[in-house]
């Protein structure tokens, strides 16, 4: 998505869990639009360093807990830039995984270096229904995280949540913020 929908989603996501800390948002330099998906994958990878770059500015703030959230490619983004890099000086907290655009072969070998550090609770949403993880696990041959085809991904040191019940839309990827029930899940990892 471009970076006016990525604040405007995390903006409306604060909005429905009624989040009362900071909303700070990493926006990665995606072409917002799916005929330049590959393109975008580059950019993802390139961007994982920055990203952990951008987290050590956030250290030394009034921050009780810093957690972090990602969807779809931004996972790996998230993934890469917690587990190629040093830790940042932060209370870290809860790792959300939503709709994750990562091949699993891909999240087993990087999940186990983020966690090397130190563990961090850690939760994937994955869905049956969802239509762009499904075109992008055909495209690349291969399992993505955040979908369900058969038995769901799972890892000892992540919750999964099998969010197939939910529907919404017709690419059903946006189901982690479009639903209460979802919603309130989150805000509630959130809360602990």
């Amino acid at each position: 998505v471009s970076f006016e929908e990525g604040a405007r989603r995390a903006a409306q996501i604060a909005y429905d869990m009624k989040f009362p800390g900071a909303v700070i948002l990493f926006s990665w330099p995606s072409a917002g639009s799916a005929i330049a998906y590959a393109s975008d994958e580059e950019r993802a990878f390139a961007s994982a360093d920055p990203f952990a770059a951008f987290l050590k500015t956030l250290e030394g703030g009034p921050w009780r807990r810093v957690h972090t959230m990602a969807h779809s490619m931004g996972n790996r983004v998230l993934l890469m830039g917690l587990a190629d890099n040093a830790r940042p000086k932060l209370p870290l907290g809860q790792v959300v995984f939503a709709a994750a655009d990562v091949y699993v072969a891909l999240f087993r070998e990087k999940f186990p270096r983020l966690q090397a550090a130190g563990r961090l609770p850690a939760t994937s949403y994955a869905s049956n229904r969802d239509v762009a993880l499904r075109l992008s696990s055909l495209l690349h041959s291969g399992a993505r995280v955040g979908l369900i085809s058969g038995d769901p991904f799972v890892s000892p040191e992540i919750d999964t949540i099998d969010a197939s019940a939910v529907e919404t839309g017709c690419l059903c990827h946006g189901y982690f913020a479009e639903k209460r029930s979802l919603i309130t899940d989150i805000r509630e990892l959130l809360s602990t």
